[in-house]
Order: structure tokens, then sequence, then C-alpha cells
């Protein structure tokens, strides 16, 4: 292969490289066992380096005046490369609540 086939083999391979392996995501779930409240974090990287934070809440239309949410993980999901071309991961505990109650809105 010449010189010009390798480098042009190298713009094109390195870049795609670059896109294949760099990115990651990490979305954890919570939930509130007192109000039956839920909540999504995703956290996007590229290359290790994090970027914004996203949360996403499911909440009841009422909540108690005073209320403090009470969360726990209860589900982690972690990707590596584009698409988790890399690896994907899932830990989940066996419950969505902390008391092993199923939520009564959701």
């Amino acid at each position: 292969m010449t010189s010009k086939w390798k480098s042009l083999l190298m713009i094109v391979l390195l870049p795609a490289g670059i896109v294949l392996v760099g990115p990651s995501q990490k979305v954890e779930h919570y939930s509130c066992h007192k109000c039956r409240g839920l909540k999504d974090v995703t956290v996007n990287a590229f290359f290790g380096i994090t970027g914004k934070r996203r949360d996403v809440f499911q909440l009841p239309t009422q909540l108690m005046e005073g209320h403090v949410h009470d969360w726990w993980r209860y589900s982690v999901y972690r990707q590596n490369g584009l698409f988790g071309s890399l690896s994907k991961r899932v830990a989940c505990k066996p419950t969505q609540f902390q008391d092993g109650q199923k939520s009564a809105e959701h």
C-alpha cells in the first residue's frame, strides 16, 4: 500500500474510532418510598470528560408539605462506546421501592 493510501486510510479510520470508542453513558434510577416518586439521572461522557447531568422526575400530583425525598437507587445502566459498542452493564435491585411495596400511581 502506498503512503498516500495509508494516510487516507488513517484520516478515515481515526475519526471513526474516536466516535465509536469515545462516548459513554450512565443512567441511574431512583425511587422514594415515602411518596412513590421516581427520578432518573443521566450523565453522558466523552473519553471520561463528564457532560451535563440530566434529572427527570415522575412525582405524584400531591406531595405532603415539608416532604423530603428519601432517594434510593434501584437500578443503574452503563454503556461504553457508541450505542454500547464496547460494553453494556445493568445492575438492579429486586424491587423498585426500598420498602418492597408496589407503587399506587405508577
